[in-house]
């Protein structure tokens, strides 16, 4: 399965459908506590809510060992 690409393990960057890189995430992480979770939205083209599971780290919470 490995062999073949066809590893379910993907996470984060790794996923073919990441909209965003390791460096987006931890550059959200840093500009959450000066900007919305909107206006951050709007930036990186993903939804409020998936900027707030960045934030909280329910969602890429294997960067900087969240």
């Amino acid at each position: 399965m490995v062999a073949k690409g066809r590893n379910p393990d993907r996470k984060g960057a790794r996923h073919p459908l990441a909209k965003l890189s390791d460096n987006d995430v931890r550059l959200i992480r840093q500009l959450a506590e000066e900007r919305s979770d909107a206006a951050l939205s709007s930036e990186f083209g993903v939804s409020q809510a998936q900027i707030y599971r960045i934030r909280t780290a329910k969602n890429w919470g294997h960067i900087d060992g969240r």
